[in-house]
């Protein structure tokens, strides 16, 4: 039987405490403008790696459906890090002035059971920062 936990977290950092099955540990999740033009951290933290098999993380633009634009596998997993960053430049292809990008972290335990972590941001950009993180993204 998969037991699925969702946890709805807003854009201020919250720490959540978990048991699945016999896995607990804490993990904290959290999505901001990021400094550069267009872009949106994601970043997560986790007390203990103890059953824990992968991290997936997905977005939403507004109504659209969940995308997956990372995953962190069980070789990452194995070198013991407990911290975890991705940059998001793709947001910036949105061709809206202000939206709002809705993230979701699944962890994958070794039993099976999911846990889902969701955040929000609110973002705006101008065809200038689109034209810009285009030209950039064609030098990467």
């Amino acid at each position: 039987m998969v037991k699925r936990t969702k946890f709805l977290l807003s854009l201020i950092c919250s720490v959540i405490f978990l048991t699945a099955a016999t896995t607990t540990y804490q993990l904290e999740f959290k999505v901001e403008e990021g400094l550069n033009l267009n872009e949106i951290v994601a970043k997560w933290n986790v007390s203990s790696l103890d059953g824990i098999k992968e991290f997936e993380l997905e977005r939403k633009m507004n109504s659209s459906s969940w995308v997956l634009i990372h995953k962190v596998t069980e070789n990452i997993i194995a070198s013991g890090k407990k911290e975890y960053e991705f940059i998001d430049n793709d947001v910036y292809k949105n061709g809206e002035t202000q939206a709002v990008a809705e993230y979701r972290l699944r962890v994958r335990h070794s039993d099976n059971t999911t846990a889902e972590f969701t955040s929000q941001v609110s973002y705006s950009t101008s065809a200038v920062r689109r034209t810009w993180g285009s030209i950039k993204s064609m030098f990467q």
